[in-house]
């Protein structure tokens, strides 16, 4: 799958590999980005003058990895466009979290006095494990990435996303 954008940097319909080589080839596009996605730009089309199907994105979060499938309906069959796993940092960030931990309490125990400190664990409104915070944001940015793909019909009564 390759991403296509229209002379206005607008997202069209994703196309296959070789579809592309043959617009790159005939000059009727240019390479855009290759990271994340390799995507296109063509010369010579606008978003107003194009025509889209209903694009699905589909988000199936984990505890270790979260998967993100993109696909495209023909009648009652899916095809995919993108799978794409997300792995999440939660079990590193955490074994950080306890290191760092017993760091402090090494230096705690080589202090004669320290005042007390035990009225100071108020947490904000939202507030989420360092761990779980990470796998959103993780979660997050792919589906950020994956804005090059129009996704008209993903969710009811919405435009694109």
């Amino acid at each position: 799958m390759v991403a296509v954008l229209d002379k206005k940097k607008k997202p069209l319909m994703p196309c296959s590999e070789k579809r592309a080589r043959l617009l790159l080839a005939r000059s009727r596009a240019r390479v855009d980005r290759f990271f994340p996605f390799f995507t296109i730009r063509l010369v010579d089309r606008e978003m107003a003058s194009s025509t889209f199907k209903p694009i699905e994105v589909s988000i199936d979060p984990g505890s270790r990895k979260t998967g993100v499938a993109v696909s495209r309906r023909a009648g009652k069959t899916r095809h995919a466009l993108v799978l794409v796993e997300v792995e999440h940092k939660g079990q590193l960030i955490k074994e950080r979290l306890q290191q760092r931990k017993g760091y402090r309490r090494q230096r705690r125990t080589h202090l004669r006095y320290r005042a007390p400190r035990f009225l100071n664990r108020t947490r904000p409104e939202g507030w989420l494990p360092i761990s779980t915070a990470q796998g959103r944001f993780s979660c997050k940015s792919c589906c950020e990435a994956l804005q090059v793909i129009p996704c008209y019909g993903s969710f009811p009564g919405t435009g694109p996303l």
